[in-house]
Parts: C-alpha cells; structure tokens; sequence
C-alpha cells in the first residue's frame, strides 16, 4: 500500500497537476545571491550576509530569516512590494511545511527560480513535488545509520490514519467535505502517558498485525 496522488489531492487540497519541481538545489552562490536579491527585493549586503552565515553551503538560507525581514510589514500600494511579500510568504511555507530538510529551519535559495513569475506559480505541481519529495526522504529514513525524517509529514500523518486500524487519530466534527482531507483530523490531546509508554504500545500493535491486516 502506498500513497497516492489522489490521497494527496484529497488529504491536502494541494494540486498535484502541472510541472514537477527541479529539487535539485546546485546553484552557484552569485546565482543564489541574485535569486534573493530579485525575488526579495533585498539589499545585496543583507542577502550576502545570510548566505555566509549559514556554513551548510553556498546557497541555504534560514527560514527565520526570511520572517525576520517580512514580519510586521504594514499594507502598501507598491505592486514590487506586494509580489516580493507574496514570494517571501511561499518560501517560507517551501522550507517550513512542504518541503522541509530535517533541520526544519534551513533552506535552499534555488527554490526562489519558481517564485519569480508569479503568474505562473500555478502551473507547478506542489502536491506531487511535496510526495515526491516525501518519498525520497522516507527512502533516506530507511537506512540503519538515520535518525531522522523529512518532508511533508502531515501527508504521512493523516495517511496512516485513513489506512492503519492501530493508529486512529480524533475525528474533527467541524469537518465537511469541502475541506482538505486532512482537516478531518484534530490534534491529539494527549492522555497522560509518557511519548515512550506510547511509542511501545504501537510497536506492541505493529507486531501483532497480519499480513491481512
């Protein structure tokens, strides 16, 4: 059983036609320079000093400091403002929600070459892009020397709700279907338990299940 393009489609509302993004992230560090500087419309030395400061290489960015920079800004007239507000907006919801690294907080500047135009940012396929993206990081998380996992992981989440018996999450009684298939779920409560009491009773069930099951 594996995830779809159509349990993206229903769980996200995210469109999963149009073009697949480039996740390759090697660009030159003046290219990523330009990108920011353009998408953003940030100063040349404000840009400069971000990508030295992030040491994981030439092009990463922090996601914080993209909210740094656009946080608290009051409505304007200029239409550049606007667009360059719409783009830090996008790719921070990149690097934060659809397509996160395992730090959660850092993020390749290459993104920014599908936000210049913004006309055509639809045409992207952001729901098969993020499941791509998902399935790669679940390959990575496969090997025994990885501790971590990346991605879009409400995607995982809500599909192991909708397919394992042992793992139901709490129906939202708001929910219509008109809304994302996600938001038929509501976040655990909690029950008092400690995280590693949990953790061994879904291994206890995952043990118990069935190739029927």
């Amino acid at each position: 059983m594996t995830i779809t393009l159509d349990d993206v489609l229903q769980i996200t509302g995210l469109s999963i036609t149009g073009k697949i993004l480039d996740g390759s992230s090697a660009i030159k560090r003046e290219e990523a320079s330009k990108l920011l500087q353009e998408g953003l419309g940030l100063d040349k030395n404000v840009v400069e000093q971000e990508l030295e400061r992030c040491k994981g290489g030439d092009c990463i960015i922090q996601t914080d400091w993209i909210k740094e920079n656009f946080k608290g800004k009051e409505n304007v007239e200029d239409d550049g403002k606007v667009d360059c507000a719409v783009r830090a907006y996008l790719m921070y919801m990149i690097g934060c929600v659809l397509l996160p690294d395992k730090s959660g907080t850092m993020m390749s500047a290459s993104y920014m070459r599908f936000l210049l135009d913004i006309s055509k940012i639809h045409e992207y396929a952001w729901g098969a892009s993020a499941l791509a993206y998902l399935y790669r990081q679940m390959g990575f998380s496969s090997r025994c020397d990885v501790k971590q996992l990346a991605g879009y992981l409400p995607l995982l989440e809500v599909w192991v709700y909708e397919h394992f018996p042992i793992a139901k999450g709490i129906l939202n009684p708001n929910y219509v279907e008109e809304m994302p298939r996600m938001r038929r779920w509501k976040a655990w409560a909690g029950s008092g338990r400690s995280l590693g009491d949990r953790v061994c009773d879904f291994r206890q069930e995952l043990d118990l299940l069935t190739p029927q099951s």
